[in-house]
């Protein structure tokens, strides 16, 4: 379940309720997730001991099998695929109409040269595409990275309020409270999601922690937490992208809001679309030979699959090392893909799959654990 802009801001709720949210804080927090959001330039909240969630962003919903997505009940900005399931005190659930299980297949893959080769809109396609590896030994095809690629738009106008724009400098000179960018600009004649690419933003003469500035497209609003560079949970990103929607309209005005007067670094505005009429396409092939038959035990996950040929079998899971894999009976390596996430390599048939995990670190804990109660006992 991914949160979108609601009222909700702990990182970790979803977890209490057993919601399985696409969001975490502190301990559960890998490096492999820190450079998942750093790649694909998410900053909702902009904080070193968060995962907070996915922007809402089609491609990256599906990467993670995410079934529901939980928005303000006014607000318009929802991914594609996904309709009202109910909706209660302001809030509104969203159910996706065709998602990808828990484990999905490749049958071409990516090095991580071509993937960073792609802009970060076409990156989150890519892997929806092929899978990408961090080590140089699949049996696979090697993509041609031909999917379809975003369209970077033109901007007809811009309007500024309360505010002087120096772009050879690459610093925004706010004169009031919300002062704003405003741009227009055309779209394309499909149905397609877009994007607003900020790029070498910094708010070190505005702040001395956090802001947050605002971003509208037909009064849809969104909001992403920006951090003083010297801030203990600066990200180091200075290049944020944020999903806005999914339109079919003839013109888009796009307003960005500075929320207090002062300077701020930002370098240049790019907005993006990218037509999503191959994304039911996208995500029938990595459906077409998936893990079936699933059960979800304590620590335990079993399922069994059927291939036509030689494929990879990515899970949804985030990388640990604490998963062991079993693959008809026999251990396994799991590999790092996708940045973040975990599988193996299949070979052609019919296979049972079985995941144990293990907190890292358990057994050896348990061990200092009790050694310390029997020394702690002799000399009592």
């Amino acid at each position: 379940i991914e949160y979108g802009e609601t009222n909700y801001q702990n990182g970790n709720w979803g977890m209490y309720l057993y919601r399985n949210p696409t969001s975490i804080t502190y301990s559960q927090l890998t490096e492999y997730m820190e450079k998942f959001l750093f790649d694909n330039e998410i900053s909702k909240y902009s904080i070193k001991v968060a995962f907070a969630g996915l922007d809402g962003r089609n491609a990256l919903l599906q990467l993670f099998s995410t079934k529901y997505y939980v928005q303000n009940e006014e607000s318009l900005i929802v991914p594609a695929n996904y309709e009202k399931n109910l909706s209660s005190e302001g809030e509104c659930v969203y159910k996706s109409q065709n998602i990808l299980p828990l484990a999905f297949t490749y049958d071409k893959y990516m090095t991580e040269e071509q993937y960073y080769s792609l802009d970060s809109i076409d990156r989150q396609y890519a892997m929806l595409d092929s899978v990408l590896i961090h080590e140089k030994n699949m049996k696979l095809e090697e993509s041609k990275l031909d999917f379809r690629k975003a369209n970077q738009l033109k901007i007809n106008n811009v309007v500024y309020k309360d505010l002087k724009w120096e772009v050879d400098k690459g610093e925004i000179i706010s004169n009031s409270q919300n002062s704003s960018i405003n741009i227009s600009i055309p779209t394309i004649s499909k149905k397609a999601e877009y994007y607003v690419k900020l790029i070498g933003t910094n708010v070190d003469q505005v702040t001395s922690e956090a802001i947050n500035w605002k971003i509208k497209f037909y009064e849809q609003q969104k909001s992403i937490t920006l951090r003083n560079s010297n801030d203990i949970y600066w990200t180091g990103m200075d290049n944020v992208l944020v999903y806005m929607g999914t339109w079919e309209e003839d013109e888009i005005n796009c307003e960005i809001i500075f929320p207090k007067k002062g300077i701020y670094g930002l370098k240049d505005i790019e907005i993006y679309a990218r037509p999503i009429d191959d994304l039911e396409s996208l995500i029938e092939e990595r459906k077409e030979e998936a893990l079936e038959n699933i059960e979800v035990g304590v620590n335990q996950i079993n399922g069994e699959i059927t291939i036509s040929e030689n494929k990879f079998l990515c899970f949804s899971i985030p990388y640990s090392t604490g998963w062991t894999c079993y693959i008809d009976g026999e251990k396994v390596d799991l590999q790092r893909v996708n940045t973040m996430l975990m599988g193996v390599m299949l070979e052609k048939g019919t296979h049972k799959i079985q995941l144990n995990y293990v907190t890292p670190g358990l057994k050896a804990g348990l061990c200092v654990t009790i050694g310390s109660f029997l020394i702690l006992g002799l000399k009592i």
